[in-house]
């Protein structure tokens, strides 16, 4: 099955270690084993064609500088304002279309709707001599993401299926690929980042320069084709109402039998 702009995804490692972040309490990113520490979506991200930032970032750099003058902050504005509009025709034209290897995208996480980001300014918290990786309400060029091919078998311009490994790559930083460190942070369990009482073992994602990066299995959700969409989960889950303390049950019909039988 094809990878498609617009698509639900989740990132696995070889290790089976998926990429998740809670994105309302905390923006840092980890890699866990994917179980009942995570909810429906901490999981989940949109695959979302790459948008352009040039104009915004041009204007917020001017503005904070405080040295524009009207003219220049017209031009800037309509530039702005230009840069929008493609951006809206670009993701119409490219949702649902297939997405291959050499592609740049953006990740949305699903749960809070932000998105995932390289912080060129700082340096992660584990390998600290690494770039940090997190979630951002602000899209930029630092949100864009290479998706190259893990074997060589695969070309670039090639499509890219379903369980494919890919190398995510930082366009922002050359030669620069998200990386999972090897280490436990002790920071990122998953107690502090999904209030889990498991307090399951978690490991740093970062970006991390001129060394081969992590791979990672993407894996797709599937959307039941209905009048209202389904999501389809491998986890059980117990309804529980929160003032009688009891559970959200289904009684099984009774069996009649049939002759005798």
């Amino acid at each position: 099955m094809q990878l498609k702009f617009g698509d639900t995804i989740y990132l696995n490692t070889l290790k089976d270690l998926t990429l998740a972040a809670d994105g309302i309490f905390s923006a840092d990113c980890s890699v866990q084993r994917l179980n009942q520490t995570f909810g429906t979506d901490e999981h989940l991200f949109k695959v979302v064609p790459r948008q352009y930032y040039d104009a915004a970032e041009e204007l917020k750099k001017s503005s904070s500088a405080n040295r524009i003058d009207e003219q220049q902050e017209k031009l800037l504005v309509e530039s702005y304002n230009n840069e929008i509009k493609i951006n809206q025709l670009r993701l119409s034209k490219k949702m649902q279309t297939s997405v291959v290897y050499g592609d740049t995208v953006m990740l949305q996480h699903v749960k809070s709707g932000r998105w995932l980001t390289v912080v060129t300014t700082k340096f992660a918290k584990v390998q600290n001599h690494h770039r940090r990786v997190k979630l951002t309400n602000h899209p930029s060029t630092s949100c864009w993401f290479s998706m190259l091919a893990h074997h060589k078998i695969n070309q670039r311009g090639s499509i890219i299926h379903y369980n494919s490994s890919v190398k995510l790559s930082s366009p922002k930083l050359s030669s620069h690929f998200l990386h999972v460190a090897e280490q436990k942070n002790i920071h990122l369990t998953s107690r502090n980042i999904f209030l889990d009482q498991n307090n399951i073992d978690s490991f740093e994602v970062n970006c991390a320069g001129y060394i081969d990066g992590s791979v990672f299995v993407v894996h797709g959700v599937h959307v039941a084709k209905t009048s209202h969409s389904l999501l389809w989960t491998k986890k059980l889950i117990q309804i529980e109402h929160i003032e009688t303390e009891e559970y959200l049950c289904c009684a099984a019909p009774p069996i009649h039998r049939i002759n005798g039988g």
